[in-house]
């Protein structure tokens, strides 16, 4: 069975497993804008579930503090939106889970005070045949590790 994880946002993440086993690791597919901001890259998001079409998605909801503003919380569920029709759209099977609920199962018995540490320590323990380290960069991709948790926490609940 194929598993996926994503953390929405444009520094997120995508991770698909197949019986336990990353086939797909990858940042949030962003396109370059000459705008104030990246733009996600439908086409190639799209292309991913295409390929890969995961037996069920999980997507983490978005929370934003009231501090986020109003454009904030338009984009955010403008997001999480779209990937839902596009996931209904190819009759993918998903879920919208909220952070706590994965961390409540995937950190357990871990340190949970950093939850970004804790998911770059869950995917290294339990993937070190990946490379979790951002693209032209030496710190750990956080959207990715925070996928991994997301997909694995998918895993567990749909087996």
């Amino acid at each position: 069975m194929k598993h996926c994880g994503v953390d929405l946002g444009k520094k997120g993440g995508i991770v698909i497993l197949e019986d336990g086993n990353v086939i797909v690791c990858m940042p949030m597919p962003v396109i370059k804008s000459s705008k104030k901001s990246d733009e996600y890259d439908i086409d190639r998001i799209v292309d991913i579930f295409l390929r890969h079409l995961p037996d069920y998605t999980y997507i983490e909801k978005s929370l934003l503090l009231p501090v986020s503003g109003k454009k904030s919380y338009q984009q955010s569920g403008f997001v999480e939106g779209g990937f839902q029709f596009m996931l209904a759209t190819l009759k993918l099977r998903y879920d919208v889970i909220t952070p706590k609920r994965w961390q409540k199962n995937i950190f357990e018995g871990m340190n949970k005070k950093d939850t970004k540490q804790a998911s770059i320590m869950f995917a290294k323990r339990t993937h070190p045949e990946v490379s979790w380290i951002a693209e032209k960069s030496t710190k750990y991709h956080d959207g990715l590790t925070d996928a991994l948790c997301i997909a694995e926490y998918c895993k567990r609940q749909n087996q």
